[in-house]
C-alpha cells in the first residue's frame, strides 16, 4: 500500500447531498472584520433548551417563519455563544441574502471534511477510459444515441461486470482534511451568450469548499498480484495502468489535453464585446496548466486530477464522445435540456467558477514512499 499526498490546487466541493436554508440551518456573523458562517447543530440546541416546551415551540416557530436562530438563542439561552450551538464555523467573504441556501461539503462521523476514495477513483477511471478509447473505432456501434451512458463502453473496455472490472485492483482510501477552515463561496458561471455578458451571476450558489494550500494523504494500491491470479477471468490490464506511476502519467496527459482544448476555445472568445471575465478564466486555466507541466518535469510520481462539483461535462465524461460522428446530432440533444434553444452555441456553453472566475476541482497527487 502506497501513501499519496493530496494538495488542493483550486477550490474543491464534494457535496454531502444536504442543502441548508439561511437563518434556520446556518447563520453568519462578523468578528474582527472577518466574516464567518456557522452551521447549526439541532442536537446542540436540544441539549441547551432541554425540556423547555416554550423554547421548543419558539424554536419550531423560528424555523417555520424563517427567522434567525441567533435571535432565538439570545431570547431563550442568553449565555450561549455561537460555538455552543454550531457544529462547525467556516470562513467566508460573501454577503448573504435571506433567500440563500448552502450546499455542504461531505464530512465523516467526526465532522472532518474528506474527499472519498471513490471520488478519486472515479476521476481516475475517466482518465484511463479516455486514454484507451482513443484508438477504439468500434465503440461507435456500442452507443445508444438516445441515452448518454458510458456503461456499454466501460463494460467493453474495462470489464463486463464488477468481478471482471480491472478497477477492482485499484484500491484508494479516503483523504481526511480539516487542518484549515473550510471556506464558503458563491459560485457563478462563465456562460456564452449572444447579447448578455458572459459573466453570469443569475444562478449564484453558496457552497462549502476546501481551499488551496490544504493537504492530506490517502492510501493507494494497484494490486498486481491479485490481477495476476485472476488474469484469466478479468479484462486485460491496459498499458497505461500497469503501475501507479503509469496511472499518474496518464492522468497528467488527460488533464493536459482537456485543458489545452479549453484554453484554445476560450481564447477564440475572449475578444468578443460581452466576454467579460473570460480573460480571468483563461488566466486561471493557464495557472493549472503550468502546474501540470511542472508535474511532468519533476517525475512520474506527481499528477493533476480534476474532480468534484464544477468540473464540467468534459472532465466528468472525459470528452471522448466528442470524437464520435454523431456527437452533435444525437449526443448533444440528449445531454443538453432544451437543446433547440441553444443550437447556435457550442456544447457545453457554460462553466462553473468561483467569484474570482477561477476554475474548480483541481488537486495535485504525489506518490510517496510505499
Amino acid at each position: 500500500m502506497s501513501k499519496v499526498k493530496i494538495d488542493i490546487v483550486s477550490r474543491i466541493h464534494i457535496g454531502s447531498g444536504d442543502t441548508l436554508q439561511y437563518g434556520s440551518d446556518f447563520i453568519n456573523f462578523q468578528e474582527d472584520n472577518d466574516k464567518w458562517i456557522g452551521i447549526i447543530s439541532p442536537r446542540k440546541i436540544m441539549s441547551l433548551i432541554k425540556d423547555d416546551t416554550k423554547a421548543l415551540n419558539a424554536w419550531i416557530a423560528t424555523i417555520e417563519r424563517k427567522k434567525s436562530i441567533i435571535d432565538f438563542m439570545k431570547a431563550y439561552v442568553p449565555d450561549a455563544i455561537i460555538d455552543d450551538y454550531c457544529i462547525r464555523i467556516d470562513q467566508t467573504s460573501e454577503t448573504l441574502k435571506e433567500t440563500d441556501t448552502l450546499q455542504t461539503f461531505i464530512h465523516d462521523a467526526l465532522g472532518r471534511p474528506y474527499i472519498p476514495g471513490s471520488s478519486i477513483k472515479g476521476a481516475i477511471r475517466t482518465a484511463i477510459l479516455s486514454n484507451i478509447i482513443k484508438d477504439k473505432t468500434e465503440i461507435k456501434n456500442s452507443i445508444n444515441p438516445s441515452k448518454i451512458n458510458a456503461r456499454a463502453i466501460e463494460q467493453k473496455l474495462l470489464g463486463e461486470n464488477p468481478n471482471k472490472d480491472i478497477f477492482r485492483f485499484l484500491k484508494i482510501g479516503d483523504a481526511i482534511f480539516g487542518d484549515y477552515y473550510e471556506n464558503i463561496v458563491r459560485l457563478y458561471s462563465i456562460n456564452e451568450r449572444e447579447k448578455n455578458s458572459f459573466w453570469d451571476t443569475t444562478k449564484g450558489q453558496m457552497v462549502e469548499t476546501l481551499m488551496p494550500k490544504d493537504s492530506s494523504t490517502c492510501d493507494m494500491k494497484l494490486d498486481l498480484n491479485a490481477y495476476k491470479n485472476a488474469k484469466e477471468c478479468v479484462q486485460t490490464l491496459p498499458e497505461c495502468m500497469t503501475s501507479l506511476k503509469d496511472i499518474f502519467s496518464t492522468i497528467n496527459q488527460h488533464s493536459e489535453t482537456l485543458l489545452n482544448q479549453e484554453i484554445k476555445y476560450w481564447q477564440d472568445q475572449v475578444d468578443k464585446p460581452n466576454a467579460d471575465n473570460v480573460d480571468k478564466y483563461i488566466k486561471g486555466l493557464d495557472t493549472i496548466m503550468n502546474q501540470i507541466q511542472q508535474c511532468k518535469k519533476e517525475s512520474k510520481s506527481t499528477c493533476i486530477l480534476r474532480l468534484g462539483a464544477g468540473s464540467g461535462w468534459r472532465f466528468i465524461t472525459g470528452a471522448w464522445a466528442e470524437n464520435l460522428e454523431n456527437f452533435n446530432e444525437d449526443i448533444v440533444p440528449a445531454a443538453r435540456p432544451h437543446n433547440q434553444r441553444y443550437t447556435d452555441y457550442s456544447f457545453p456553453k457554460s462553466r462553473r467558477v468561483d467569484k474570482n472566475c477561477k476554475p474548480l476541482g483541481f488537486i495535485r497527487m504525489t506518490l510517496l514512499e510505499s
